[in-house]
C-alpha cells in the first residue's frame, strides 16, 4: 500500500499537465514489471546457486569414488606386499635351517676329523717304533755280522 500510495502520488508531482501517458497506469506496471524481473532474478540466482550445489555434490562424490579407488588399490598393494614379505620371511627361514643343518654337519665332519687325526698320529708314532725297532734290528743284525766275523 505505501509503494501504491508512492507511485500514485509520483505523476501529480512530476506534473499537473495533461499529456499522453496517463502516469497513474503505467507507473505501477512497469513497478510491477521490475517486481517480477527482481523476483525472478532471485529465482535465477538460486537456481544457479542450487545447479552449483548439485554440481559440487556431484564432483566431490566423484571425487570420493577415485579416492575409494586409490584407497582400495593401495590395500591391495599392502596386503600383495605383507604376502611377498611372508614368502621372504618363509625362504628365509628355510635357509636359516638348511644353514643350521650344515652346520650341524660341519661340527660332524671336525669331530670326525679330530678323530681320525688322532688316530693317524698313533698310527705314525707305531710307525715311527716299528722304524726304530727296525733300524735298532738292523743295526744289532749288522753288528752281529762284524763279531762273528
Amino acid at each position: 500500500m505505501l509503494f501504491e500510495t508512492i507511485l500514485l502520488e509520483i505523476p501529480a508531482n512530476i506534473s499537473q499537465e495533461s499529456t499522453i501517458f496517463d502516469w497513474s497506469k503505467i507507473i505501477p506496471t512497469v513497478a510491477g514489471g521490475l517486481v517480477v524481473g527482481v523476483v525472478m532474478l532471485i529465482i535465477n540466482h538460486f537456481r544457479e546457486g542450487s545447479k552449483q550445489y548439485s554440481n559440487r555434490i556431484k564432483t566431490l562424490e566423484s571425487q570420493a569414488v577415485s579416492h575409494e579407488n586409490r584407497f582400495t588399490q593401495m590395500q591391495l598393494q599392502h596386503e600383495n606386499a605383507v604376502d611377498a614379505n611372508k614368502k621372504d620371511v618363509s625362504r628365509l627361514e628355510q635357509r636359516v635351517s638348511q644353514v643350521d643343518q650344515v652346520l650341524q654337519k660341519v661340527q660332524q665332519l671336525e669331530i670326525r676329523l679330530e678323530a681320525q687325526n688322532t688316530q693317524i698320529a698313533d698310527i705314525k708314532d707305531r710307525l715311527n717304533d716299528v722304524k726304530n725297532a727296525v733300524d735298532k734290528s738292523n743295526t744289532e743284525i749288522i753288528n752281529l755280522i762284524k763279531s762273528s766275523k
